[in-house]
């Protein structure tokens, strides 16, 4: 589930990207919080699949592009290319793990 939550919260970020939609438009668009939007793109929030269908339709896509996503090299690291191994669309999902897991022992803190 939590994969599934990131791809879609990398396909919006680059969705956004792409069309040159702020965060902040994209909220208002879609009538949610910029923070919950927020959490959407960093895979830290789900969305179910009504939500998901309502989210598409508003933003003028569809829900399986958003699901089935495949991110590229250059659409969401491309400021880590000086290191190989980050760049690597393969380790990707193990960097935003390392990631998260940190987020959450700093919350406890």
């Amino acid at each position: 589930m939590e994969k599934m939550s990131r791809n879609i919260g990398m396909a919006l970020s680059v969705f956004l990207d792409k069309r040159g939609i702020s965060v902040s438009e994209a909220a208002k668009i879609i009538d949610y919080s910029f923070r919950d939007l927020r959490r959407i793109i960093e895979g830290r929030l789900f969305v179910s699949p009504k939500e998901l269908e309502r989210i598409s339709e508003k933003l003028d896509t569809t829900p399986e592009y958003l699901i089935t996503f495949k991110p590229t090299d250059k659409c969401l690291l491309p400021d880590l290319e000086y290191n190989k191994e980050f760049s690597d669309v393969d380790n990707l999902y193990k960097i935003i793990d390392y990631i998260d897991e940190y987020i959450e022992l700093r919350e406890q803190m």
